[in-house]
C-alpha cells in the first residue's frame, strides 16, 4: 500500500512514514525496499585541526580526522531481493556493511571491524602522514546496539524488529547524494536495469499489469499515473472533481479505509 502510495504521489501524513528525503534517487531507493530511518546532510569527510596539549614541554598537538558516511535502514525478511541487494552493497568497495536477520538473528559485519570515523595525531602537520591509520586506536565503531536505530516504526512510533536490519557505511568519496546513488546503482543491478529511470518502470510494472495503475501516455506527463483511469479501475466510479483538477489532493492511503 506504502508503494502505491508512492507511485500514485499520495501524501503519506502519518508523522511515523518519512519519505521525503530531498535526494535524487531516495524515492527508488525505497521503492525497491530499503527504508532508511533517516537520510542525513553530509559532514565533511576530512579535517585537520591544531589542538593543545596542555603541556608546555610538549607543544601543540595536530589532529587528523576521517569521517565516513552511513545509512540506518530496513528491507523485508521475505524479499529475495532484499538479500540481493545487502550483497551487493557487500561487495562494492567503498561500502562497509553490518545486519541483522530479525530479532534474533547474529550480528554479520562485512570487515572485522565497521568504522563511521577515526583521528591520527603526531607533533606537526607534515608528520601527519606518517601515521599509520590502521594503528590507531581513536575509531568509533558500528556496535551491535546501531542496528536497533535501523528497525523502522510502525502504529504509534512501535518499532518493528521483524525485519533485515542494516547499517551501511561509506568509506569512498562524496556526499549524500552521491552515497545514495551509489545505492540506487546496486538496485539497478539487482533490477537488471541500467539507470533509475528504468528501476522506476520496472518497481511500477507490477502494478500496472494488476490493473492497479495507469502510466500517462501523454508526452508532457511522460511516466506519471493517471489518475483518472487509476482511481475509475479501483473503485468502479470517476474520481471526484476535486481529485481531477488537483491531483496532490488524492488522499486514498488516509481517508478511504
Amino acid at each position: 500500500m506504502t508503494r502505491f502510495a508512492l507511485f500514485s504521489e499520495t501524501a503519506l501524513s502519518q508523522s511515523y512514514m518519512k519519505y521525503e528525503y530531498g535526494f535524487d534517487g531516495a524515492k527508488e531507493l525505497i521503492l525497491a525496499g530499503f527504508i532508511p530511518s533517516d537520510i542525513p546532510l553530509s559532514s565533511p569527510r576530512h579535517s585537520i585541526i591544531c589542538t593543545d596539549s596542555g603541556s608546555q614541554s610538549f607543544g601543540p598537538v595536530w589532529e587528523e580526522t576521517k569521517r565516513n558516511l552511513s545509512l540506518y535502514g530496513s528491507l523485508s525478511l521475505n524479499d529475495a531481493k532484499a538479500q540481493a541487494f545487502v550483497n551487493g552493497c557487500i561487495r562494492h568497495p567503498d561500502l562497509m556493511v553490518m545486519l541483522r536477520k530479525g530479532a534474533d538473528g547474529r550480528v554479520i559485519r562485512s570487515r572485522p571491524v565497521v568504522w563511521t570515523s577515526r583521528k591520527r595525531h603526531a607533533r606537526s602537520r607534515s608528520a601527519l602522514a606518517s601515521v599509520s591509520w590502521e594503528k590507531t586506536r581513536d575509531v568509533v565503531r558500528c556496535e551491535d546496539d546501531d542496528l536497533e536505530e535501523a528497525q523502522p516504526s510502525g502504529y504509534d512510533h512501535e518499532k518493528i524488529a521483524d525485519c533485515l536490519m542494516v547499517v551501511l557505511v561509506d568509506g569512498g568519496e562524496g556526499n549524500m547524494g552521491d552515497f545514495v546513488r551509489k545505492l540506487v546503482e546496486i538496485w539497478c543491478q539487482v533490477y537488471h536495469v541500467k539507470d533509475k529511470k528504468e528501476l522506476y518502470s520496472a518497481l511500477e510494472t507490477p502494478f500496472v499489469e494488476a490493473g492497479e495503475l495507469e502510466q500517462c501516455t501523454s508526452d508532457q506527463h511522460e511516466d506519471t499515473l493517471n489518475v483518472t483511469s487509476a482511481y475509475e479501475s479501483l473503485w468502479g466510479t470517476p474520481p471526484p472533481p476535486w481529485l481531477v483538477e488537483n491531483p496532490n489532493r488524492f488522499r486514498l492511503a488516509t481517508d478511504s479505509f
